[in-house]
């Protein structure tokens, strides 16, 4: 699932929460503003709209960022599921071989490289296949035990197809996690960006909004350290006088929210 975090989803849905305020009631708190300060709709309109502005720039590049990285991991995941039943058939093929090798000779093994413990996983695992079909495909060779031939350019044959493949998915899987890491950074300075925007611009409509005469409204967008981490969702910012509902794109639907 490309699902973003908790915190993060409620990150976004705060600052869109705050952002329906403003676009809600921006009128009425102009019409306020001019009645009791000295500067004109314009002046106010533009300085309430940049603060709206730059949180929603900041908001929807979080949300992006996030999305991003969610399906990043959800595909690692995925490929790092590949590899571990990659590395387990070849661990097989290798336990395999061995056994019917000793079968002929408890020596012969050993001459092949497959003496000793097998890797689990890793470069460990592809080295020692690598070594052990070039070893075997060298060879040639052909024997029989209980009447049955064994042929070792055949186990060869079978030990690089497993081989490969793991090699293979073992090589997306790095890939992965080095964009996963390259896109946890772009996350991470989203976020870093975001909680700036957000202190700045909470702080500064929640200002505006009392000198409107409106300490409602301005409680419900004031800054806290649980809207901003995320801790407390946007039920808990602002309820009446609408609720606000969270799409699946990261934007909000109103509802019924008027001006008084």
């Amino acid at each position: 699932m490309n699902k973003v975090g908790k915190t993060t989803e409620n990150r976004v849905k705060n600052a869109r929460s705050i952002i329906s305020s403003v676009d809600t009631h921006l009128k009425r708190i102009i019409v306020a503003l001019v009645a009791t300060t000295g500067y004109k709709a314009e002046d106010w309109t533009w300085w309430i709209t940049l603060q709206r502005d730059t949180l929603e720039e900041k908001t929807d590049a979080l949300y992006e960022a996030s999305i991003a990285l969610a399906h990043e991991r959800a595909g690692d995941s995925e490929l790092r599921t590949q590899r571990d039943t990659a590395g387990t058939r070849l661990g097989a093929i290798l336990a395999t071989s061995r056994a019917s090798l000793a079968l002929v000779n408890p020596e012969l093994p050993k001459r092949y490289g497959l003496d000793g413990r097998t890797p689990r996983s890793g470069i460990e695992l592809e080295s020692l296949a690598d070594s052990v079909s070039r070893s075997l495909e060298a060879a040639d060779a052909t024997y029989t035990v209980m009447g049955n031939e064994i042929h070792t350019a055949n186990m060869a044959r079978e030990i690089k197809e497993l081989y490969l493949a793991y090699k293979d998915v073992s090589a997306a899987v790095a890939r992965d996690q080095r964009q996963a890491e390259a896109l946890l950074t772009l996350r991470d300075r989203a976020l870093d960006e975001w909680a700036i925007a957000y202190k700045i611009a909470a702080s500064t409509l929640e200002n505006i909004f009392r000198m409107a005469g409106e300490p409602e409204l301005a409680e419900r967008i004031r800054p806290t350290v649980a809207r901003s981490s995320g801790r407390e969702t946007p039920d808990e910012l602002e309820s009446p006088p609408g609720d606000v509902t969270m799409t699946e794109d990261g934007g909000v639907l109103e509802h019924d929210l008027q001006d008084d």
